[in-house]
């Protein structure tokens, strides 16, 4: 890791994991994996970290109960509030694209440290499915899932606490959708004006 840590404990290095930052000005981190040139994947994980910004500190967390998620890489994720959603993921061979993907569900509540299997209610639509490679956005109680192994499908999902709701058909769909493709547009000129070319519709930018 770049960044010289205050303790001795810290991750072991890998790939297509996922970080996100979540409350109390921590990040966490799951999941990934080994990959050689060569030689392809080796080990999974499905180890839970955080990292403290304030501290420079890595800990552990040993989760309660007896649910865990499988190992795996390139699973999405996404922060509503306490609670850190996963998304599918799998362990494909990169030499073949083949290998197993998944459409597991689960929560990690970042207060008690305890996973719990998510059992989602399939609104105007087939669910999600077996996907790994994928991404989600937030705003308010929504996340929108798009792309990865299976297809290049939108999903919106609503959020109460360890269930929701998949829908796909109705006006506020819609209009959750024009809101994620309006998203998507202010990230993309924003990068142009960082990267050489184009205005940030926001004002300033650069980069050094």
């Amino acid at each position: 890791w770049p960044i010289g840590m205050s303790g001795c404990c810290c991750p072991l290095p890998r790939t297509c994991a996922v970080l996100l930052p979540v409350v109390g000005n921590r990040l966490m981190l799951f999941g990934g994996g080994v990959w050689t040139k060569g030689s392809g994947w080796g080990t999974r994980y499905n180890d839970v970290w955080m990292y403290d910004i304030a501290a420079n500190a890595w800990s552990y967390i040993e989760p309660r109960g007896h649910v865990r998620p499988r190992t795996s890489s390139n699973c999405c994720a996404w922060v509503h509030g306490h609670h850190f959603y996963l998304h599918g993921g799998g362990e494909k061979r990169v030499t073949d694209g083949r290998g197993k993907v998944y459409d597991d569900h689960l929560v990690f509540d970042t207060v008690l440290h305890e996973w719990h299997h998510v059992v989602p209610r399939h609104i105007f639509s087939h669910g999600c499915g077996p996907r790994d490679g994928h991404w989600a956005t937030v705003v308010g109680d929504y996340a929108l899932l798009y792309g990865g192994y299976q297809d290049n499908e939108m999903f919106i999902l609503k959020m109460p606490p360890l269930l929701y709701q998949l829908e796909c058909s109705s006006s506020e769909y819609k209009q959750l959708r024009e809101l994620f493709a309006e998203r998507c547009r202010r990230y993309a000129r924003k990068q142009l004006a960082r990267f050489g070319g184009g205005d940030d519709d926001g004002g300033g930018g650069g980069g050094g």
